[in-house]
């Protein structure tokens, strides 16, 4: 992966104005419905996309994304129902990838750099709507919606003055480096890696393990799953089935940069004002804070009170 550096003398002169950064909440976005369904397991597909018989050069984010899509397709109400609910409510996709599209591009890179299914790179649309603040009823944090513990585990820095869960690019990293893991640990499945992200592994473990006990199938359909899990796969699913054909569901999907966006700026060694950065740069307030919701101050950390601490600003 690569970033433009900038140098912090080119940008500001430090003062000490104070700012408050922004918070937001995740929301719970869908219809709700039943499950069933014929898919047993989630091997990567061989299968090409119905609507990609011939390969062209893509010209934005989301054509990328289509032409990286690996998993199988799936029989499933809630499948149907939340790409019918998604296309019917263009509001929402449009808030969506509106909020998705500064880092969307880096999420999409990095997964294409370990050869990954692309479907990962829609996965924050399911943990959080692309949501830098969203915060879950477990205190998982973030884009990619990281417990302390696991953000910890993968490298992810939490004090009083900062907090790399909410960073979405150090975010994206450790939770592409933890998927891979997960899909190793649980039979190279990608049904049940994704269920073991959401569920935790553990718990999905157990699952799997009762499952076993019983002489049953330990395929994520035929495992016993909160309803939370067990809408999460067919969920992702249906978005990845709109971008892979918008025309079948009368969707038009924007047409995101494939550069990434972002220009990132170590503070690690020197203490920032955010709201003079923000003012001086002429970045949109909303924009700066969604970007830079690591910053839990009104500061960046004081010199060496972090590891990683780096500002996120727009290219442009």
């Amino acid at each position: 992966m690569t970033y433009r550096l900038a140098s912090l003398r080119a940008i500001l002169t430090v003062s000490s104005l104070l700012v408050l950064a922004g918070c937001g909440r995740s929301l719970t976005i869908g219809p709700k419905t039943s499950d069933t369904q014929t898919v047993t397991s989630a091997p990567v597909s061989d299968q090409p996309a119905p609507n990609l018989e011939v390969i062209k050069e893509p010209q934005h984010v989301l054509e990328r994304m289509a032409q990286g899509f690996q998993l199988p397709d799936i029989d499933d109400p809630v499948a149907d129902e939340f790409a019918e609910w998604s296309a019917s409510h263009p509001t929402y996709l449009a808030n969506l990838f509106d909020r998705a599209e500064p880092f969307l591009a880096y999420i999409v890179n990095e997964v294409a750099a370990r050869d990954l299914p692309m479907e990962l790179a829609l996965l924050p649309a399911i943990e959080s709507a692309y949501r830098t603040t969203a915060v879950s009823r477990s205190r998982a944090v973030g884009v990619w919606q990281f417990v302390a513990a696991t953000g910890r585990e993968y490298g992810l820095e939490q004090n009083w003055w900062y907090d790399a869960r909410r960073d979405p690019l150090q975010s994206t990293d450790a939770a592409l480096t933890y998927l891979q893991r997960l899909y190793n640990r649980f039979d190279q499945d990608w049904f049940l890696t994704l269920a073991a992200y959401n569920y935790g592994q553990g718990n999905l473990a157990r699952a799997i393990a009762r499952n076993k006990r019983a002489g049953r199938r330990t395929d994520y359909f035929s495992l016993t799953l909160r309803e939370e899990t067990r809408r999460y796969v067919p969920k992702l699913i249906a978005l990845r089935n709109i971008i892979r054909d918008p025309e079948k569901y009368g969707v038009e999907l924007p047409e995101i940069p494939l550069e990434s966006q972002i220009s990132v700026i170590d503070v690690a060694q020197q203490q920032i004002d955010l709201d003079q950065l923000q003012a001086q740069t002429l970045v949109d307030a909303r924009r700066f804070d969604q970007l830079n919701a690591a910053f839990l101050r009104w500061a960046s950390p004081p010199a060496k009170a972090t590891r990683k601490a780096r500002l996120l600003l727009p290219t442009a």
